[in-house]
């Protein structure tokens, strides 16, 4: 385990988002309340991904009050003996975070994954609430519209491969699978601790108890689902979501969640091939889940990972790119 960070470097850390925040408030003029902890943190989140989404292309996309952005990364060639994947039409990869992620923490994964890799762009969806360039925003709070973007965005897309995280991957596979017919399959589903398999209705109860529990969480806790192995700086944010799970907004989605959102019943239909990944550590998408998964689809590749938890692109990102560029040529 990482040593956990210390007293002095904590409290430097906040008198610096303190201070971030006041300035960026100055400059943005942004409606929250800076009294709140969770407000100023969700103000710093929200510029950083913003000015880092500078970087790339970004699309904000919005169906009536329901708002989310695209992050557009286009893939640098490299001289086609050496890419993964040479070819003359070159693909796109659709890549969804987990549920209150953004690109953001997902960009380095990402960039050694898919350079020289043969496609021409990742493209990120970004929603709207705890972290991402929208973290400002309120949660998209009805699960099916979620569903219906992401759906709506592999139509409009066309991507050879479409990865997803956590929610991410659940949303991913109900969105192959609900697809126009005369949309072309991805080749690849890439799917990090996805939910949305539960492989009973006794699971899936026990599901909807743990996710309850969460509301109930203290920061340590969350921290103890969340990492195996524990980067000292990065587990004092994960302590800011705790208040997020409270959130009256976050309530509604979870509220919105009902049997039929769930992928058991078709996933022996997926016309793709699956690439599954686990953390053996992981409190918040157990390994046990991976079982089920495999049981609908037998010729899925599944990986599990000992000592690593629910966020391998911040525990092992390494490893997880050299995962991810293995299944590209697999």
């Amino acid at each position: 385990m990482s040593p956990n960070p210390s007293p002095l470097l904590q409290k430097a850390f906040e008198q610096a988002l303190n201070q971030a925040t006041s300035r960026l408030l100055e400059l943005l003029r942004v409606d929250l309340d800076l009294k709140r902890d969770e407000d100023r943190f969700r103000l710093a989140v929200s510029a950083a991904n913003w000015a880092v989404a500078r970087l790339v292309r970004r699309e904000v996309r919005r169906r009536g009050d329901m708002e989310w952005a695209l992050w557009r990364i286009p893939v640098p060639r490299l001289p086609q003996r050496l890419e993964v994947t040479p070819s003359l039409s070159r693909g796109r990869v659709l890549w969804i975070p987990g549920w209150g992620d953004s690109p953001m923490s997902w960009l380095g994964v990402i960039a050694a994954a898919f350079v020289g890799s043969g496609y021409e762009e990742v493209v990120a969806l970004d929603f709207p609430g705890f972290h991402g360039s929208l973290a400002h925003r309120r949660c998209i709070t009805d699960m099916d519209r979620l569903l219906e973007v992401v759906r709506d965005q592999i139509q409009e897309l066309h991507p050879e491969i479409v990865a997803g995280h956590s929610l991410g991957g659940w949303l991913a596979s109900w969105g192959v699978l609900h697809a126009d017919s005369r949309t072309p399959a991805p080749s690849k589903l890439m799917l990090i601790s996805p939910s949305g398999v539960t492989g009973s209705p006794a699971e899936r109860e026990l599901w909807r108890t743990e996710m309850e529990s969460w509301t109930r969480a203290s920061e340590d806790e969350y921290v103890s689902r969340v990492f195996g192995n524990r980067p000292p700086l990065v587990a004092g944010l994960v302590k800011k979501f705790a208040p997020f799970m409270v959130r009256e907004d976050t309530q509604e989605f979870l509220r919105s969640v009902r049997d039929d959102h769930f992928v058991d019943d078709r996933l022996h239909e997926m016309p793709s091939s699956v690439h599954l990944l686990w953390g053996s550590e992981d409190g918040v998408v157990p390994e046990r889940f991976a079982t089920h998964w495999v049981a609908r689809l037998p010729q899925a590749r599944l990986e599990c990972w000992p000592g690593v938890a629910h966020m391998p692109h911040l525990e092992a990102p390494v490893r997880l790119a050299r995962w991810v560029r293995a299944a590209l040529s697999t």
